[in-house]
């Protein structure tokens, strides 16, 4: 058996109506995490799946004991359903990966020194071919929309991370959907922990749709950024 690069590792998947591919990615996610982790888990939220997903879950829970399952009744924000994720994350090292694979796991092989010295580690896209075109839109502008009005040098805010469980323990998050990402890894850069990026494949979904290719999505978003960038000034003035 290959040596691992860490001695436990949660991972947090966050799904909505993926009865399609659900099965195959936490089998995928499963084998591939024998690599990586000495002991691990899967943690699945369902965010209000109205489709066969559900029950899929609690067959392969049944099956495998690694798996863990949230549940929310009614759709909550892919955001919500992340960091509840990592609010239930009891090992060492807490990461995300969405149903549709976009980045495979085995990667982190390649990076095992970054886990030595830092507190969050960052994959950053190398290209985004692999998005539709209005994925394309919507991320870079969102990307730059976030370096303007925070003005961070981190590379990407809406793809990996990994983070050290522990720090994640007092961290109060309030964005509910895609922007919850980018407030929580600002927050913990704020907070002067060690952040380390490093560049990554996307891999395009084969099968099924994505739930983000909404534009209304791209409003929330920016209703979230806007009032974070308050929450911040507004602390800023009052200091």
């Amino acid at each position: 058996m290959s040596k691992t690069i860490v001695d436990s590792l949660s991972l947090v998947v966050p799904v909505l109506n993926e009865q399609e591919i659900i099965e195959e990615t936490i089998g995928v996610y499963n084998s591939n995490l024998k690599n990586v982790a000495k002991i691990y888990e899967i943690i699945v939220v369902d965010d209000g799946s109205n489709d066969s997903t559900p029950e899929i879950l609690k067959s392969l829970r049944n099956k495998n004991k690694v798996i863990k399952i949230i549940t929310h009744e009614k759709n909550m924000g892919v955001g919500k359903a992340l960091f509840d994720g990592f609010k239930a994350a009891r090992y060492e090292w807490v990461m995300h990966n969405s149903a549709d694979q976009p980045f495979d796991i085995n990667n982190l092989k390649k990076i095992a020194n970054l886990f030595q010295n830092s507190d969050v580690i960052v994959a950053v896209r190398e290209d985004r071919s692999a998005n539709t075109l209005f994925r394309k839109l919507t991320s870079l502008t969102s990307l730059m929309t976030v370096k303007i009005f925070f003005g961070t040098d981190i590379r990407d805010f809406h793809f990996i991370q990994i983070y050290k469980t522990s720090i994640l323990k007092n961290i109060k998050i309030g964005s509910k959907d895609t922007f919850m990402p980018a407030e929580l890894l600002i927050t913990l850069h704020k907070k002067g922990y060690i952040i380390s990026q490093f560049p990554a494949r996307f891999q395009k979904r084969t099968t099924g749709y994505s739930k983000y290719d909404n534009p209304v999505r791209y409003f929330i978003y920016l209703k979230e950024l806007l009032k974070f960038w308050w929450k911040i000034n507004s602390k800023n003035h009052a200091n």
